[in-house]
């Protein structure tokens, strides 16, 4: 019988396990155990499971009774811990793995940081909201990268974006539209030469969107209907 806790695991607290339906068409992955899910034996039930059910799941037409839910590492840690690079790789690639084989979900949706290093190629800053392809253990399929629900509890400037992300989300699941996203070459704007600037040749119509830290700017993206740029910032 295969043992709860991973070859790495401290052994010092329970592994909580997933909740929610098996198969199911999403599967969400979080950090880790808060105290209340270590407490109760059931993962994301706390403030933070309050403000997904309640806020986030409605926005793209979900239930929790619709979703399986689970974490990138199964155990709590004292303080709530912010689990290290070791933990979550070998955490989850012990109950991952069968997790994934069980729900069998069509879409993956990793909330916050940690969950989102399981696929290297995420830069959770960049890409938050948008489906992206990726290989999941023995699975490949649309990823969805999200920020974390806690963040919009613990900075509410945040909750504009997550609102946000789950409305969009919510329009890829109604229309089950899971495009390969196209994923332009970046360039650091300082040490941009002319040519560059001027191969984008600038039809009558261009998307511009722009990506920032509070009041720091961090990229900004042009997008023609054949080609696209971003220009990132140091």
């Amino acid at each position: 019988m295969k043992s709860l806790y991973c070859a790495d695991c401290p052994r010092k607290y329970r592994p909580i396990p997933g909740d929610g339906p098996q198969p199911a068409s999403i599967l969400i992955v979080g950090e880790r155990p808060g105290a209340n899910e270590h407490k109760y034996g059931k993962v994301f039930i706390g403030k933070t499971g309050q403000e997904l059910n309640e806020t986030y799941l409605p926005l793209a037409n979900l239930t929790r009774s619709r979703v399986r839910i689970c974490n990138a590492v199964c155990c709590w840690a004292d303080n709530n811990r912010t689990p290290t690079d070791k933990e979550i790789a070998s955490c989850a690639a012990h109950h991952l793995p069968r997790e994934i084989e069980l729900t069998q979900p069509r879409v993956i949706i990793l909330m916050g940081g940690s969950a989102c290093k399981l696929v290297p190629s995420i830069k959770l800053d960049m890409m938050h909201g948008i489906p992206q392809y990726a290989e999941l253990f023995d699975w490949f399929g649309p990823v969805v990268p999200m920020y974390h629900p806690a963040l919009g509890l613990h900075e509410s400037r945040w909750m504009t974006q997550l609102l946000e992300d789950w409305q969009s989300l919510g329009h890829h699941i109604r229309e089950d539209y899971w495009p390969e996203p196209i994923d332009p070459p970046v360039t650091n704007y300082r040490i941009l030469r002319g040519k560059e600037v001027n191969d984008i040749q600038l039809p009558p119509v261009i998307a511009i969107d722009t990506e920032s830290h509070g009041t720091t700017p961090f990229s900004v993206q042009i997008s023609t209907p054949s080609r696209s740029r971003s220009r990132r910032g140091e």
